[in-house]
């Protein structure tokens, strides 16, 4: 079962273009400087339903870009299959609008993960807090990577 703690709707600072943010709870990389630490609680927020699907899914109109997936951790063991199923859904209903996932597992270690069919920009990599830049595009810290599909995966 997955939780989400927020869905921020009309978002300009999680990717490209407006945007509907989700922000799934769960993460065990606690990395030092977290900026969402209570998102680290698989159990902060609510339970993810149709309901909440129904609610990311109204929020699309012409002006959004997309959704941004972001947490906690959207691909811990407790959100994976949640966020897999909502990327599909998702790209099904809206085939030319664009998925950002956010996770702090790298490429090389997800690259088989049938998640990445749908999703167009992966930003991986965990904070580290010794190579935070302020100012830095859809990152925290510099060893963060913004991966675009097609290109990098």
């Amino acid at each position: 079962m997955a939780n989400i703690a927020k869905i921020k709707k009309y978002c300009i600072s999680n990717g490209e273009g407006l945007r509907t943010a989700i922000f799934f709870s769960g993460c065990d990389f606690h990395c030092k400087g977290c900026f969402n630490y209570k998102l680290q609680n698989p159990n902060y927020g609510e339970e993810y339903t149709t309901v909440k699907e129904k609610e990311i899914f109204n929020s699309i109109n012409d002006h959004i870009s997309g959704i941004s997936i972001l947490g906690g951790e959207p691909l811990s063991q407790y959100n994976l299959s949640t966020v897999t199923k909502l990327c599909a859904d998702f790209k099904k209903n809206f085939p030319d609008k664009t998925i950002w996932l956010w996770t702090g597992f790298v490429l090389e270690d997800i690259k088989n993960l049938p998640i990445l069919e749908y999703v167009d920009i992966l930003i991986d990599g965990q904070f580290k807090q010794d190579e935070y830049e302020y100012g830095l595009s859809w990152r925290g810290s510099r060893n963060q990577r913004i991966l675009k599909k097609g290109i990098d995966f």
